[in-house]
């Protein structure tokens, strides 16, 4: 599909990539490279960088019922430092690990917080 609309290293451009979700970016061999927006169907928006057609490095996730996560990711996962708020506003900051929370951190909510491991 996307050697259809001839995008060559380093364009930005817009393209519909898979789930009919658009991607606003840069490219390298015809795959999401650099720095890019995508936005899906149902809302969510990703704000970051890319490498080899996935998330890597940082960037932010908009979900559809608000939340958001800001920091790193590696091949599509949060992996290292981030902050996520959700739409409960209850806040976790700290480390992450194939997209758990893992190792230090802190975590609030409405009537306490947590920190450490």
């Amino acid at each position: 599909m996307l050697e259809e609309i001839g995008l060559k290293c380093g364009e930005r451009d817009e393209a519909i990539v898979e789930d009919e979700a658009k991607y606003i970016g840069e490219w390298h061999e015809q795959e999401r490279h650099g720095r890019g927006t995508q936005i899906w169907p149902n809302g969510m928006r990703f704000d970051g960088f890319w490498l080899n057609d996935e998330f890597n490095g940082h960037g932010r996730m908009c979900y559809p019922d608000g939340s958001y996560y800001t920091g790193w990711w590696k091949d599509h996962v949060r992996e290292g430092s981030g902050k996520l708020v959700r739409a409960d506003k209850t806040v976790y900051e700290g480390d992450w690990l194939l997209n758990e929370q893992h190792g230090f951190g802190k975590e609030e909510w409405h009537d306490g917080h947590f920190e450490g491991q």
